[in-house]
């Protein structure tokens, strides 16, 4: 049995909290080093071990905390800007 990729279980608990893109699968990045993205707006909140989804089609970026089960901020994505997937961190 294939184990359950944490990405999927995300975007499930992130589907209940608020209503997501429809007919695309996001980019799920974990936030590993806060402080190299101190800087830019959207992560002012975040901490380590947050979550970004990041929907480029809808232009979306939602912070996600698994830890509370909370969003953090949503924030429409620019391609070059504070929320594209090569600013965040991988896992």
């Amino acid at each position: 049995m294939k184990p359950k990729d944490p990405s999927v279980e995300t975007i499930a608990a992130v589907g209940k909290l608020i209503m997501l893109p429809e007919g695309e699968e996001p980019t799920v990045a974990t936030i590993s080093d806060i402080e190299k993205l101190k800087d830019q707006a959207f992560f002012t909140h975040a901490q380590n071990g947050d979550k970004v989804l990041i929907y480029t089609t809808a232009k979306k970026a939602i912070l996600y905390r698994a830890e509370t089960n909370k969003i953090i901020d949503v924030a429409p994505v620019n391609m070059g800007g504070a929320a594209s997937p090569s600013a965040v961190p991988k896992k």
